[in-house]
Formats: structure tokens, sequence, C-alpha cells
């Protein structure tokens, strides 16, 4: 039972359970802390960055589409056009339930629409799937 248990998540958390009972935390490899090590915390700055670069974004691809900000609410059934605008302007963000719904109002491949989404709202787990962090 303990060799089984050697090999199980304790608790939901990192620590495991070893042959004698015991809780031990596992050590990560020097190349995985390298890899931690340069992964930072984005400040409020940078996010503010990012939203303002990918509203941009947003922006060219409805102007691509020849949509108004009116034309694209209509397409995804919102309320307000006025939402548009805000995530054009960097404030908001798309609801993630709503991802594939924007990418066909906006003419793009769903699964690229998502990945520059991730990009810039969450930049390190962007970089963690995407980027190779070792070069």
């Amino acid at each position: 039972m303990f060799a089984i248990a050697e090999n199980l998540l304790y608790s939901g958390s990192l620590n495991t359970l070893s042959s004698l009972g015991r809780i031990v935390t596992p050590t990560l490899p020097i190349e995985s802390k390298a890899m931690l090590a340069e992964l930072h915390k984005s400040t409020p700055e940078e996010a503010k960055e990012h939203r303002a670069t990918l509203g941009l974004w947003l922006k060219s691809l409805r102007e691509a589409e020849g949509l108004s900000q009116r034309d694209l609410a209509d397409r995804l059934s919102l309320d307000y056009y006025t939402f548009i605008s805000q995530l054009e302007n960097g404030r908001g963000k798309i609801p993630a339930h709503r991802y594939a719904e924007w990418a066909v109002a906006l003419g793009q491949e769903p699964r690229s629409f998502v990945r520059e989404l991730l990009r810039y709202y969450e930049p390190l787990t962007y970089q963690i799937l995407f980027e190779d962090v070792a070069s």
C-alpha cells in the first residue's frame, strides 16, 4: 500500500507520501528552477500594456472584417456595443466561454485566436505552453 502511495499526490499539493508514510516535498531539477526564475509576475502596468496591445489587435481584426463596433456587437449578441470599445481601448476582457464565438465573428481560426488572447491575457501561461524558455 505504501509503495502505491509514493506516486500519488497528497492532499492536492506537490507533496507525496514516502514508503515510510512521511510527507515528502520534491525538489525541482536545476533546469526547472532556472526556467521558473526567468518567469516573473507581471505588474499592473505591464498588464495594462498587454491589454492595450490586444485591444489594437482586436480593432484591426474588426476593421479587416469591415465591421463597426455595433456590427460586431450584433454578431456576438451583445447588449452594449460599448463593450467592444472598452476592449479595444485595453479595458475589460473577453469572457473565456465566448472565445470561440469571438473568433468566428472576427473571421479567425479559433485555436490561433485563443492562442493570441492567451499571449496577452495570461502571458506566463502562454510562455510556459508556447515559448522555448531554455533558449
